[in-house]
């Protein structure tokens, strides 16, 4: 089994697509965990603030399983490249880490991915107390 992390975005009715993402994730990995919403500043493209959160789960899965199931979703969620071209993102699933791998270095250096990160490793902590219980 693998780590794996992904960070979550929106800036098109955030609510209802993070929603949806969400229910989607889940049916595929059903132990996922998600961190709160956030809201945050777009990086390098003019356009309306985010809705960002992070999720984590373990999998057998392969780095290009995941990448095609999330980009999948993606579109499920109503995700177009003509809409991207527009700088609005109905959602965004971007794999993070697998395994001891991390993904899109760049990221991982943002204020707010750095703010769920610690979420996401107090959410951890907790699963696991509940866990040994």
């Amino acid at each position: 089994m693998s780590k794996l992390v992904l960070c979550l975005g929106s800036n098109v009715n955030a609510t209802k697509n993070m929603d949806e993402a969400r229910r989607r994730l889940k049916e595929h990995f059903e132990d996922m965990v998600f961190t709160h919403d956030i809201v945050s500043t777009p990086v390098g493209i003019e356009a309306a603030m985010f809705t960002n959160c992070m999720a984590q789960t373990n999998t057998t899965l392969s780095y290009d399983e995941i990448h095609d199931m999330l980009k999948q979703m993606e579109r499920q969620c109503g995700d177009t490249p003509e809409q991207r071209e527009r700088n609005q993102v109905c959602m965004d699933i971007d794999l993070l880490q697998l395994g001891r791998t991390r993904y899109k270095k760049a990221d991982w250096k943002r204020p707010y991915i750095r703010e769920l990160k610690r979420q996401l490793d107090q959410l951890s902590e907790q699963q696991a107390k509940r866990n040994k219980q």
